[in-house]
């Protein structure tokens, strides 16, 4: 009831487990699974630890960068980090100016470790965290340093967290006695930003209870005016990372579901453009593309599954495979390059089939602007009627397939027999009909003319070059 600005991630409640189904009419090969399994665990009871570390593996730094990391370190000869003051020992500054803590030591070996030289790394100090995100949005710093909390909070304050840099248990920090039957006070912090000064709170009596990061209460609590305090560890790790700015923010709030701002009557954003709410809550949003190169990500998920033994696959299995983007899952797309924040907002994911000779034809008749219509209306003002008959449009999706580019294919298809009819036909005032057949769209033929008032037409080639 109090709601998010009140709260402060604790735990995550639920798992990750995954279970073999079968179905209720095989109640035996249910009994033989679980034997197996038995089994299994008796005889290799390590088997599931080594699945989980080869395959959900925590971090995996190489000193191949990408192409962004490249442009990046080339742009760039300096970053600017932000971080806490009073917030040993992660980091803090000293009387004479000096940064200390976890922050200062970090940094510096993990460029050697990568190494990359010729970045200066250089220091601001904030003395609320609020204040050093809003640094990190507007660009006055590139990292800042610790970040907590967690990630959905993170993304609303516009920042990405990294991998864990430290951990530690939560600790229950409170006053006197700790008595779990009774109601209490709890001190918490708004918007889940990190919490530093509650223990004050709690040392005055304003609350009973109040939690802290573990290295923090030891930090904190060694000082002797706070020996009245006492701490109880929750068995919750803490964990802090650097934050870096979202560069799509604005794109998760709108697919989270919230209110944003929209131009009024302009494509393009313009500060004399006047804007209005939209609240995204309700709105379906379909997200496609072509995503180039995603095929072979998921080849490769597919045939690494199993390279030895009778259940193996082979290597070229997929090669051929004409629905392999039907089989995308979540890790590929992650692998492709997007954010899991972004994958994560949508909750659907398909394959669009290819398109087929059928479909093509549809598209050469059916759409309001269709390039057919575009064709009959020029030929309309010359007063000559244009006809495509049925096998025609079946070569032109057939020869268009072959291109492999999609419906793009149709226009150039067209184009190549059209242009000597465009340039021919205008010149005769006595052609009133013209129908294009099959074997002129495969350059056996010519397409079939009706003069003016005419009742037989003509097979006429009119001046269409032979390849």
């Amino acid at each position: 009831t109090l709601g998010r600005d009140k709260t402060e991630v604790l735990c995550t409640i639920g798992s990750s487990d995954y279970y073999l189904c079968v179905s209720a009419k095989q109640p035996q090969l249910l009994k033989e699974l679980n034997t197996a399994q038995t089994m299994l665990a008796a005889e290799e009871p390590n088997y599931l630890s080594a699945l989980n570390s080869k395959y959900y593996s925590v971090s995996v730094m190489s000193r191949a960068f990408s192409a962004a990391e490249k442009n990046w370190l080339e742009t760039h000869n300096k970053v600017e980090v932000g971080y806490l003051l009073d917030y040993l020992p992660y980091c803090d500054r000293t009387k004479d100016g000096q940064v200390t803590g976890i922050v200062k030591d970090i940094l510096p070996k993990m460029f050697e470790s990568l190494g990359i030289t010729g970045v200066e790394i250089s220091y601001k100090g904030y003395e609320n965290y609020d204040d050093m995100v809003l640094a990190v949005n507007n660009g006055d710093v590139d990292i800042a340093f610790p970040v907590g909390g967690d990630l959905y909070y993170s993304e609303a304050s516009g920042i990405y967290q990294t991998n864990t840099v430290a951990s530690s248990p939560t600790e229950l920090v409170y006053k006197g006695t700790l008595n779990e039957n009774s109601d209490a006070v709890f001190a918490v912090n708004e918007n889940n930003s990190m919490q530093r000064y509650f223990v004050k709170a709690v040392l005055r009596g304003e609350a009973d209870l109040t939690t802290l990061n573990g290295l923090r209460a030891y930090e904190i609590l060694k000082n002797r005016k706070y020996s009245d305090l006492s701490m109880y560890p929750l068995g919750i790790d803490d964990a802090r990372y650097f934050g870096i700015k979202i560069g799509n923010e604005g794109l998760l709030k709108l697919l989270e579901g919230s209110e944003i701002e929209v131009p009024v009557g302009a494509t393009s954003k313009n500060a004399m453009v006047p804007m209005t709410t939209l609240n995204t809550k309700n709105i379906l949003f379909i997200c496609g593309g072509a995503f180039p190169g995603l095929e072979e990500i998921i080849k490769e998920r597919l045939t690494r599954s199993s390279l030895m033994g009778f259940g193996s696959s082979l290597k070229d299995e997929y090669d051929d495979d004409p629905d392999i983007l039907t089989r995308v899952k979540t890790e590929d797309l992650r692998k492709y390059g997007m954010i899991p924040e972004f994958v994560g907002r949508l909750p659907m994911i398909f394959a669009l089939r290819k398109l087929d000779r059928d479909m093509l034809v549809r598209i050469l008749k059916e759409p309001k602007n269709a390039i057919l219509k575009q064709y009959q209306k020029l030929l309309e003002l010359d007063e000559v009627k244009l006809d495509f008959d049925d096998s025609a449009l079946e070569a032109i999706a057939e020869q268009a397939l072959e291109r492999d580019t999609g419906a793009r294919a149709l226009r150039s298809v067209i184009e190549e027999f059209m242009l000597d009819i465009m340039y021919e036909i205008p010149k005769d005032d006595n052609i009133g009909q013209v129908l294009i057949t099959r074997a002129y769209i495969e350059k056996t033929g010519g397409p079939v003319i009706t003069l003016r008032g005419a009742q037989t037409p003509l097979l006429a080639d009119h001046g269409r070059s032979e390849e």
